[in-house]
C-alpha cells in the first residue's frame, strides 16, 4: 500500500498549496478594497461636509478645505494599516520532525528513513 499512501500525500500537498495561494490572492484583494475604503470614505464624507457647510454659509471653499482634511485622514488611515502589515510575522511554514536527533542529513534523506521505518513495521 506505500503506493496508495504517496498519491493522498501528494493530492493533500498539492490542494493545501492550492488553497494557500488562492488565501494569497483574497488576502490581497481584501487589502486592495481596505484600502479603497480607508481613502474614499473621509474624503467623501469632508467634502460632502463642506459642501452642506458651504450651502449654509453661502461661501464657495469650505468643499476644498474638506477635501483636503478627508484626504490628510485617509492617508493616515491607509499609513496605519500598511504598517500594521509590515509589522506582521509571514505565515510559517509546517515543519514536520521526522527524526528528533538532530541529523545532518538533509530533508528529503530524513523523510526517506522515515518511510523505511515504517515499511519495517519498527516505529
Amino acid at each position: 500500500m506505500p503506493y496508495s499512501r504517496d498519491i493522498k500525500e501528494k493530492s493533500k500537498s498539492a490542494g493545501s498549496k492550492k488553497r494557500e495561494e488562492s488565501r494569497g490572492i483574497y488576502r490581497n484583494l481584501t487589502l486592495i478594497s481596505q484600502f479603497t475604503l480607508y481613502m474614499l470614505v473621509p474624503i467623501g464624507g469632508c467634502s460632502a461636509l463642506g459642501y452642506f457647510l458651504d450651502k449654509h454659509f453661502g461661501t464657495s471653499f469650505i468643499i476644498i478645505i474638506g477635501f483636503f482634511i478627508g484626504a490628510i485622514a485617509g492617508g493616515q488611515s491607509v499609513y496605519r494599516l500598511a504598517m500594521k502589515i509590515a509589522r506582521e510575522k509571514p505565515p510559517e511554514k509546517e515543519h514536520h520532525i521526522i527524526n528528533r536527533r538532530k541529523s545532518k542529513a538533509s530533508p528529503d534523506e530524513n523523510k526517506e528513513r522515515a518511510e523505511e521505518k515504517d515499511d519495517d513495521g519498527i516505529s
